[in-house]
Parts: C-alpha cells; sequence; structure tokens
C-alpha cells in the first residue's frame, strides 16, 4: 500500500518541477503562475486506472523508484508529445531548463539525507532509519528521476527531429536553445535579436518570438551543462545512451552548433567590442571535461588543414561563400555544415591590429580563386572598426565627390610625434589598453582550458600548428607578402602573447630552474619522428648540411632505441603500440641503425610531440610562434614608417607644383595621397598602442630571449655523445676535455641546488665562465649548438634593435624605467647577460659561420651604446 503522506508530497513536487496540475486543487503552491498547464487527460487516464489517492494524489510516485520513473516519463510524453499546449510561451528546450531550474530549488528546500557512513562509525551497526529521512531519501529520488528524464528527453530534441512538436524556427535553432539560456544567466541582451541569422539557422525574433520570447528564456542552471555532456545517469528512459558516452554524437548535436555561434558572435567583435561574453561562455563550456575532449577530437574543425593551399587562412574564421556573384541569391549555410573554420582561430582573431587581407588592395588577390576571394569578403567584419571609432578624420569617405575625386582629409593626427600625434596616442591608449589586458587575459584561460591533462596534447598540437601556418609565405620580405593566404597579423600577435605568458613560469634562467632538466635540444632533430615542428630548410648556426643529417640520424637512433630498450623492460606502450615488435633479435644501436624501415615503422608510433615535456615543447614552440608570426609584423610597422616618410615627401612636392600651377587633376591626386599618410598614421598610431606599448608582453619576451641566449650559451658548451658523429676534422667536432675547459662547464641541475637555494649563484656567474671558456683558441661548438636554426639568434637581434630604436629599453621611459611588471633591475640584467653572450660568440668565429649574424650582435651592442661613447657606427650591411 501506498503512503498517501509519501506520494502527497512527491505530487506537490511534479508539479511544481514541470508546471502542471494534476488535479482540480492543485496540490503545487504555484498556483498563481499562468503558464500552469491543466493535464486533464492524464488524471481521467489515472483515475480509470484506479491510481490517484482521495485527494488526487499520484500513487506511484511512492510506489518505488521504477513505478515513479514510468509515471514521469508518461506525464512528459502528455505535456509535450501528445498533447502540448497552444502558444505556450517557451520553447521545448526553454521549457526542459527551466523544469530543471525548479528540480534544483525543490531538492535545495527538502532536508538532506545523512549518509550511512557519515552517521555512524563502520564498526557500530547503521541505526534505522526515521520515517521522515525515509520520506526525505524518497523524494530525492523522485526528483532525480525528474532530473534524469529531462536530460533524456533534451537529448531527444536535439537528435529526434520531428518527435516533440515545436514551431520551425525553433527546431531549426535546436541546441542553441542552451546558449540562449546561458546568455540570459550571464546577463546578455537578446541573443535572438542581436545575432538574428547567425549560427545555425537562427531567424530573426520576429519571425521566431513575435511576442518577445526573450523575457521568458529561462537561465541556464549552473550544473546542467555537466549534467547533460559529462555526468553519468541512471536512465529510466533508456532510448539513446548519455551524449557523454558518444563523443561523435555529443560533438555534432550540441558542441558544434554551440561553438559554431560563438565563434561568429568574436569574429564580429572588435577589441573595443563585445568580445568577452563570447570568451566566458566558450570557459562556461569547456568546463566540462566531456565537452573539451569532444572539441579537441573533431577532425574537421580543430587543427588546420595542411593539405590546404591555404594553409594559413585556414587557423582563422572563414565563412563559406554562398554564392560565387554569379547573380544567384545568397543562401545562407550553417555554420556546423562549413569547412572553412577553426575552434580556436576567430578568438585569437580578436585583435585591433587591422587585417591586411581586408584594409590593403591587394592585386595578387586577382590571382587567387574566386572562392578564397569570397570567403576573405564574406567573414564577418569586426565591429567597431578601431581607425574608424578612434581616428574618424583619417577614414577616406566612401562616396567621392560628383566629379570622382575625394575632399582633401583634415590633418587630424599632424606629424608623427608631434603635439597632435601625442594626444591620438594617448587618446587611443586610454581606450585600448583596458580592453587588451582583458583579451589577453581571457585567451590564456581558454588556453589552460584545454591544456587540463585529457586535451593537452591536442591544445599543444594546434598551438604547433597555428605557430607555423603560412610560414612560408610569412617570412617573405613584407611586401611581398600575400596576406589573402596567411593568417591574420592580429592572431599571431595574440598567439605570441599568449606562449609568452605560458613561459614566464620558467622565463628566469636561474640554476634550480626546471627548465635546464626539461628542455632537449634533440627536439630539433625529431621532424619525422614524433615531432611537432618542422625545421626543413632552415639555416644553421654552424653546421653544413653533412652535419645537420649526421646529427639527427645519431639523436633519433638513440631515441629510439632507449623507447624499445623502455619497452623491453617494462612493457610500456607508445600511443597505443608496441614499439619492440621484433623479438627474436635484441635492440642494439648498430640493429636499428641498419633497418631504416623499422626506424619508420617505430617512428610512426611516436605519439606528437615525443616523449618531450611541455616545458620543452612549450619553448620551441614559441621561438617558432616568434619568427613567422611576430617578425613580419615588426618588418611591416618599419615598411609603413617608410612608406609615411615617402608619402610626405611626394606630398610636399606636389603641394609646391600645386601653388605654382594650379591643375585640378593634380589635386585629386594629392587629396588621395593625403588620405593615404592620414590612414598610415593612425594604423601607426594604433601599432604603437597595441604592440609597441604592451608592455607586459615586451618584457616577457625580452625574458624569453635572455632566456633563449643562456640556454644557447650552455649549449655551445656541452659535450654530448653526438660529436663524435661529425665528419673527422669538421670545425665543430668538439675538443677533448684536457684541451678545452669548456667540457668542465655545465649548468648545475635543480637537483644539486634546491637543497641550498639560499647558496646558489646568480645565472649571470654561470653566464660569465661560460663566455670565459669560449675565448680559449680550442673552444668549439658542440654538434647540438651547430645544428640550431640561425634564427633563434637573429630574430632576437632583430627583436632587440626594434625595442632599442623604439624607446621601450631607454632608462627614461621604456623597461629599464620600470614600466610594465617587469623591474627595473630584471630588465637591467637582461641586457648584461645579453651583451656578454653576444660578446662571446662574436669573438669565436667556430660558432657562427654568417658573417652577418655576427655583425647583427655587433649592431645590437653598439646601439645600446651611448652615443657619447662611440668612436664609430656601423652597420650589419655595411659590416658584410
Amino acid at each position: 500500500m501506498a503512503n498517501l503522506v509519501l506520494a502527497r508530497k512527491a505530487t506537490a513536487i511534479v508539479e511544481e518541477v514541470f508546471a502542471v496540475r494534476l488535479t482540480k486543487n492543485s496540490i503545487s503552491k504555484n498556483t498563481s503562475n499562468p503558464n500552469i498547464v491543466n493535464l486533464t487527460s492524464l488524471v481521467e487516464e489515472l483515475a480509470a486506472e484506479d491510481a490517484l489517492g482521495p485527494n488526487g494524489e499520484i500513487l506511484a510516485l511512492a510506489l518505488g523508484d521504477e513505478a515513479a520513473g514510468q509515471f514521469i516519463d508518461r506525464l512528459i510524453v502528455d505535456r509535450l508529445i501528445q498533447s502540448p499546449p497552444p502558444n505556450y510561451p517557451q520553447t521545448p528546450a526553454h521549457y526542459f531548463v527551466a523544469c530543471y531550474s525548479r528540480s534544483n530549488s525543490e531538492s535545495a528546500r527538502l532536508p538532506a539525507v545523512p549518509s550511512p557512513a557519515a552517521s555512524s562509525p563502520a564498526s557500530s551497526p547503521a541505526p534505522s532509519p526515521s520515517q521522515a529521512s525515509a520520506d526525505a531519501a524518497a523524494l530525492h529520488r523522485v526528483l532525480l528521476a525528474c532530473r534524469d528524464l529531462i536530460l533524456n528527453y533534451f537529448e531527444l530534441l536535439f537528435s529526434a527531429e520531428g518527435l516533440i512538436p515545436q514551431l520551425p524556427a525553433a527546431e531549426r535553432r535546436g541546441s542553441l536553445a542552451l546558449l540562449d539560456s546561458l546568455d540570459r544567466r550571464m546577463g546578455g541582451v537578446s541573443s535572438l535579436s542581436s545575432f538574428s541569422g547567425s549560427g545555425s539557422g537562427s531567424s530573426s525574433s520576429s519571425s521566431f518570438d513575435p511576442d518577445g520570447v526573450w523575457e521568458r528564456v529561462p537561465a541556464l542552471p549552473r550544473e546542467l551543462l555537466e549534467a547533460l555532456l559529462g555526468s553519468p545517469r541512471i536512465a529510466t528512459l533508456n532510448r539513446n545512451p548519455p551524449l557523454a558516452e558518444d563523443p561523435d554524437r555529443l560533438r555534432e548535436l550540441v558542441i558544434l552548433p554551440l561553438v559554431g555561434e560563438l565563434c561568429q558572435r568574436v569574429a564580429s567583435c572588435s577589441t573595443l567590442g563585445e568580445f568577452s561574453r563570447p570568451f566566458e561562455m566558450m570557459e562556461r563550456i569547456l568546463a566540462v571535461p566531456a565537452a573539451a575532449q569532444a572539441l579537441s577530437s573533431d577532425p574537421k574543425h580543430w587543427l588546420p588543414n595542411r593539405q590546404d593551399p591555404k594553409m594559413g587562412r585556414s587557423v582563422v574564421f572563414l565563412p563559406r561563400a554562398s554564392a560565387l556573384r554569379k547573380g544567384r541569391e545568397v543562401e545562407a549555410k550553417s555554420i556546423a555544415e562549413d569547412e572553412n573554420w577553426n575552434v580556436l582561430g576567430p578568438f585569437f582573431s580578436v585583435s585591433p591590429l587591422p587585417d591586411l587581407a581586408r584594409h590593403v588592395q591587394l592585386p595578387s588577390l586577382v590571382r587567387e580563386p574566386r572562392v578564397l576571394v569570397d570567403q576573405i569578403q564574406a567573414a564577418p567584419t569586426p565591429a567597431p572598426d578601431i581607425v574608424s571609432e578612434l581616428f574618424p578624420g583619417s577614414v577616406p569617405p566612401r562616396h567621392p565627390n560628383p566629379d570622382g575625386s575625394y575632399p582633401a582629409p583634415v590633418d587630424e593626427l599632424g606629424p608623427v610625434g608631434g603635439s597632435r600625434w601625442r594626444l591620438g596616442v594617448v587618446r587611443a591608449h586610454s581606450a585600448l589598453m583596458a580592453p587588451s589586458k582583458l583579451l589577453t587575459s581571457s585567451l590564456v584561460k581558454l588556453t589552460k582550458g584545454f591544456l587540463k591533462p585529457p586535451t593537452r596534447s591536442r591544445m599543444v598540437e594546434w598551438l604547433a600548428a597555428a605557430a607555423q601556418c603560412g610560414g612560408a609565405e610569412r617570412l617573405k620580405m613584407a611586401q611581398y607578402i600575400n596576406w589573402a593566404r596567411v593568417p591574420p597579423n592580429g592572431f599571431c600577435f595574440n598567439l605570441c602573447t599568449v606562449l609568452l605568458e605560458l613561459c614566464r613560469p620558467f622565463l628566469d634562467p636561474r640554476p634550480d630552474s626546471p627548465f635546464w632538466i626539461r628542455v632537449d635540444p634533440d627536439f630539433v632533430a625529431m621532424h619525422g619522428f614524433g615531432s611537432l615542428l618542422s625545421y626543413d630548410g632552415d639555416t644553421r648556426l654552424s653546421a653544413t648540411t653533412a652535419n645537420v643529417v649526421a646529427w639527427e640520424a645519431a639523436v633519433r637512433r638513440r631515441l629510439l632505441s632507449t623507447a624499445a630498450s623502455s619497452q623491453e623492460n617494462t612493457g610500456l606502450r607508445v600511443s597505443g603500440s608496441s614499439i619492440g615488435d621484433k623479438r627474436d633479435r635484441p635492440d642494439t644501436n648498430s640493429d636499428v641503425s641498419s633497418d631504416e624501415d623499422e626506424l619508420k615503422e617505430r617512428a610512426s608510433r611516436l605519439p606528437p610531440g615525443g616523449n618531450t615535456h611541455f616545458i620543452c615543447q612549450c619553448f620551441f614552440i614559441t621561438a617558432k610562434a616568434l619568427h613567422v608570426g611576430l617578425k613580419p609584423i615588426l618588418e611591416r610597422a618599419s615598411e609603413d614608417a617608410r612608406n609615411l616618410e615617402q608619402v610626405e615627401q611626394q606630398i610636399q612636392l606636389i603641394s609646391a607644383e600645386q601653388n605654382n600651377r594650379p591643375n585640378p587633376q593634380r589635386q585629386a591626386h594629392l587629396n588621395g595621397l593625403k588620405w593615404h599618410a592620414e590612414t598610415l598614421k593612425a594604423g601607426q598610431a594604433v601599432w604603437s598602442v597595441a604592440g609597441a606599448s604592451n608592455v607586459d608582453m615586451l618584457g616577457d619576451l625580452l625574458s624569453f630571449y635572455r632566456l633563449m641566449a643562456t640556454w644557447l650559451l650552455h649549449l655551445a658548451t656541452k659535450t654530448t655523445s653526438e660529436d663524435s658523429i661529425l665528419p673527422t676534422g669538421s670545425s665543430i667536432s668538439s675538443p677533448s676535455s684536457s684541451s678545452s675547459p669548456i667540457s668542465s662547464f655545465s649548468l648545475p641541475s635543480s637537483s644539486s641546488s634546491v637543497s641550498s637555494s639560499s647558496a646558489a649563484p646568480a645565472a649571470t656567474d654561470f653566464i660569465t665562465a661560460a663566455a670565459t671558456a669560449m675565448l680559449s683558441p680550442n673552444a668549439a661548438p658542440s654538434a647540438a649548438f651547430s645544428c640550431m636554426p640561425e634564427y633563434f639568434l637573429e630574430d632576437m637581434c632583430h627583436t632587440l634593435i626594434w625595442m632599442t630604436r623604439s624607446g621601450m629599453l631607454s632608462a627614461q621611459s621604456g623597461l629599464l624605467a620600470g614600466r610594465g611588471a617587469m623591474p627595473a633591475a630584471v630588465a637591467s640584467k637582461c641586457l648584461e647577460d645579453l651583451a656578454i653572450v653576444f660578446t662571446a660568440l662574436i669573438a669565436n668565429p667556430k660558432f657562427i659561420r654568417s658573417a652577418y649574424l655576427r655583425a647583427l650582435l655587433s649592431d645590437v651592442i653598439s646601439a645600446w651604446v651611448p652615443a657619447a661613447h662611440r668612436r664609430y657606427s656601423s652597420t650589419a650591411s655595411d659590416d658584410v
């Protein structure tokens, strides 16, 4: 016999959760809600089955979990499928969100049920619970069944089209209803109207909600996403497995539509726009481990397409070209069906720096496929435009005069460096600095959300792919870069900033830093053997091609032999496969070197990045990103400065001719040059704020290059077993320990210095010792140092020269004056260590074969010497 008291309480809870009325005199307290639906037909069926109590209680709710679950399932079917109420103000998805929220509220009102383990020791028998505790536990199980069935019908709503009746616009929006509720919880405005026409079939607010449904969109409960996507459930309705058990189905039904909508929103925002809310919503989604894993395992939208000829652009959001401008009507396409968008690309592309593929008239676009041109032009335009917002007088009018000419611009900024220029920079600084810092912190949080253990390897793969995206094109001279085929400068600058932020914990080259035992130069030799980066075609510091091939072969043999012996001894498996499959012969170095096919087979089983530590991966990926990303940005800024000087000279000459002999055609050309000069000055002002004045990023950059120089110095003086494989008589073969003091020098490991951290010597002491050893006539670099890419030092020199000339290293207003988070003493110490390393490398030509690079090192030191102390000045080009 059913417990009538329990049945009455459970009936009231079910009525409250699902906003229904099961009796004429509702048991629920929420009788004033006008959206309560009377389930008359269901009550009549229950009465005919003699399943109601004397006061309308649902007896099945007090007869156990199975009976209660069957009744709740029957209630949902009657409420949403068999007899849905007409003109209900909430869509089915929003109705389920509201039901889940009300179930949480009801659960909070019930008394907590103490667990047996907490109520008594394990040695004593558990006391029998009172009737009130038993009823409370039963009511909690009823609420659990309610939430469980809500989640199951959520999945049916998204996967079984047409099963639950709803408006066509609501059915097209699908799982984006969750995004509406999440936006509502975070205090957003109506996404149904602000982003009409975007996403997976979203429509305008008028067709979707003539009565303003946004006002009745419920806020998403905090745990609903995790419960729907990640939590295991004891499903009463086992029509489909939970989404978390099927990553492909989870990704297609929920994750891709939600993330695709957020990508489109953030791609439409500039740094002065509302970009923070899509970031926060993305972070909320990534807080669910199952969602992050499903997203990072997507084969189409995670990594850039390496087979795509426009690989550089594939890392950025580009919507499908709906029509090829052949007179056909543009047809809206679903973002989830689009192959040309990347999960993280739109988030990293938010930047004050302009996308030159949009803002520059590129002659090379004429030679590009029409689809690529349409994709660039059809991509969402970030709003508001930075230059138009900060310097409205620098934007040419959209429509010319009736005669086709443009009016003369107002010289809003004046000469570069003048009072009006400085005032404009201050105005831009006040408008951009706070959003830029918020953007950087948001990108770091987003990246760290994917760097958790389940998805770390996939995130490292993405960072490596993004760091070298479009590398061959971006490494051309700035005036020859086809900006339609490479990632935007803003994307590359943000990527470098985030990577430097990830490197910050180990940027201090103190002897007890874990950096020294984690970073392995063998990472450079692992291309094709589990490596994340490619160094093919890179010029090396002092090694010939034969030296590089021999060193890489020796490193690969050693790494694979070590992995094979480790597998033989411990039974470990790499990437799900055994490394040493051939048990009939020992894994010796001679055997491995004699069987190249076996080497390749073993290499294919290594995971991406091999078994290297995250510190090692992050160090080399950052160096690659600075080479491919930051270097072209600095070159472009320098080229714009030169172009501005040339344009101003042309303006002066043409103005003088125009004053002497006025000519309408010459005046039109002069006005065009003035507009061009204003645009260049506005771009320089934006760069001076977003890039040149980003003192925190530049401080990390200076620390990174100090660490890089210290590591190269340590590597140059470290003898390894690979030195013996170099050809006899090679200039880079290492001397014996008796003939050179270098072989006895090495930075101490962390284990030797942690015990006495207070007595640990400073990094400068070791730098000075190594530099002194390099001055020996018998000193020669190690094989690993000689085979390092030349750009490790070349990029360092170019960046330091730019920082010096831009005033970022001045003692009055730069890093040496204590600007930013880096103390002035630390900045001074960085320059001191760099000067020692550069002097040692210049003194011995065995370490650097390129005369140009040695002259470039001299230019850096010369730039740091005060002008009053210089006897002569020279440049790298003059020395070469």
